[in-house]
């Protein structure tokens, strides 16, 4: 018993590297394969010495409704479902299953996204106090980038006369050209005009030369070297009375260890550009992510130009499927305002309209 009981944990952990390996040669993002890495490796050290491949419907509802009474939120819950549902889409296709396990719990159930009015999307852009944060705004709403592909964005990929910037590998492995208007141009020229770039990335990692910083009446030097952070004494406020000659202190000291190199300028991550979007949105009492101002720009795109096939295009939706969900925001605000000012609305607004003519 015990034998079985182990093949079936080692069947399951054999089975759940191979879906990764399986994601990675899709391309998908590092985090999604984290994630769903993450998830999978859960699910099946719940199954425990249950095989994956004949686990019960009973029994991964069971794994859900866990989930559900240990608090996961409905947008955690929706990737625990992506992933688990993947993860049996993936034995189907390698035949290591007939069907789909039916627990009536593994689709999928979409909400509407929530977006900002567009006099939200011009407070939050006008909170941003640094060049670095107006450009990182203007660029995803005008052009309804993921965070991950202005992370990716390169300067040869930006086409001033056109007004268009090429999206590579974007979801799914696939290029785009999207527009941006005048006011990303003029957010973007500034800021890259603020200094001298390094990298051939538009939002830039500056290099990692050291820093210092005074702690009391002590200069310390900090500093990154094999992937570590580091640090170093160089000496009181007495013997260097400013931060400028203390960091050329440490400089001069840096360049003196061995096997010392800088760390080189690169590409912000996908987290720092996260922060600085969601840093801006907490100033001005917002809850405010990347993703939010992509769907705020394809649901104020669509409501102004009523073309579902060019927001289709804009956003680098492969299937005209994936955009239909904007066009339900449109009809909620439609609705909402056939409510306020239609006429025949209602009674009371038509009693009340003759009323007002008596």
């Amino acid at each position: 018993m015990n034998e079985l009981r182990a093949s079936a944990s080692k069947s399951n952990q054999e089975l759940a590297e191979a879906f990764l390996r399986y994601m990675e040669a899709r391309g998908l993002s590092r985090r999604t394969i984290l994630a769903y890495r993450q998830i999978v490796g859960d699910f099946i050290e719940t199954l425990g010495p249950i095989d994956c491949r004949m686990a019960s419907p009973a029994t991964i509802r069971e794994y859900f409704t866990d989930r559900i009474e240990m608090g996961r939120s409905q947008a955690s819950l929706t990737v625990y479902n992506c992933a688990v549902r993947g993860f049996y889409k993936f034995l189907r296709l390698s035949r290591a299953i007939r069907n789909l396990p039916r627990t009536g719990v593994m689709r999928q159930v979409k909400s509407l996204p929530q977006v900002l009015t567009e006099s939200q999307i011009d407070t939050l852009i006008g909170a941003a106090t640094s060049l670095l944060g107006r450009a990182l705004l203007e660029l995803l709403y005008a052009s309804g980038l993921r965070v991950s592909e202005a992370a990716n964005l390169c300067l040869a990929d930006i086409h001033w006369s056109e007004s268009m910037v090429l999206v590579r590998n974007g979801k799914g492995g696939r290029d785009r050209v999207v527009p941006f208007g005048s006011r990303a141009e003029g957010a973007l020229k500034q800021y890259l005009a603020s200094y001298a770039h390094e990298s051939d990335y538009v939002f830039e990692r500056v290099a990692g030369k050291g820093c210092a910083c005074l702690r009391g009446k002590t200069w310390w030097g900090t500093f990154y070297s094999d992937k570590k952070v580091h640090s170093l004494r160089i000496g009181t406020v007495a013997d260097f009375p400013t931060r400028e000659s203390a960091a050329q202190e440490l400089q001069r000291r840096l360049k003196m260890l061995p096997n010392y190199k800088p760390r080189p300028a690169g590409r912000m991550s996908v987290r720092q550009l996260e922060n600085i979007v969601v840093g801006i949105g907490h100033r001005i009492g917002l809850k405010v992510f990347p993703h939010l101002l992509r769907h705020s720009s394809a649901t104020h795109f669509l409501s102004h130009c009523h073309h579902i096939r060019a927001v289709q295009e804009f956003l680098g939706h492969t299937s005209v499927s994936t955009t239909m969900i904007y066009t339900h925001i449109c009809l909620e605000d439609l609705k909402s305002t056939h409510a306020r000012c239609h006429p025949h609305e209602s009674e009371d607004s038509h009693e009340n309209k003759a009323s007002s003519n008596d």
